[in-house]
């Protein structure tokens, strides 16, 4: 099976239990950390899902990582996998 595709956006977040679900049921993950410098990845073959972390900031923030982010989600919706994100600018 095909990793899942985790994109962790802030330092204090993480997929918490998302992962020990995963993990409990054997399905693959990895983990895509921006904050700690991680580059997002560039296709969506490799991956079985995407699954986005949400974070204080905003989608209207002058970020470097939205136009990636935003490339990214159509890759995974384009191949019809399964995108889940949770909130940004949530705090």
């Amino acid at each position: 099976m095909k990793p899942v595709a985790i994109v962790h956006y802030a330092r204090t977040e993480g997929a918490g239990y998302f992962a020990t679900f995963l993990d409990a049921h054997s399905i693959p993950w990895r983990m895509f950390a921006l904050a700690q410098g991680q580059q997002l990845p560039e296709v969506a073959d490799p991956f079985s899902a995407l699954y986005l972390l949400g974070d204080p900031m905003s989608v209207n923030d002058p970020l470097l990582w939205i136009n990636e982010s935003c490339t990214l989600i159509r890759g995974f919706v384009s191949a019809n996998l399964p995108v889940i994100g949770h909130c940004l600018g949530g705090n």
